[in-house]
């Protein structure tokens, strides 16, 4: 668990490269928070079944507009 206690933002993450990018994140014990255009919750899902100890999480946002990343990040 490498990275337990460390959270990572992944964007594209719905699916494809950040999708298996969130899920290795997450197996090496990173929280996890997904963000794309697409619904990330079957991504989510498939993270939070394999990696029970793993948090993640998903925004639907568009990162080219600046409020909403703002929201994902505080």
């Amino acid at each position: 668990m490498k990275l337990s206690g460390q959270t990572a933002i992944i964007t594209g993450a719905a699916r494809g490269i950040g999708a298996a990018c969130a899920f290795k994140l997450a197996q090496e014990g990173a929280n996890v928070v997904l963000v794309d255009l697409l619904s990330s919750e079957e991504t989510v899902n498939k993270i939070v079944q394999a990696n029970p100890n793993s948090k993640a999480y998903y925004h639907e946002v568009d990162i080219r507009e600046r409020a909403q990343v703002q929201k994902v990040i505080g």
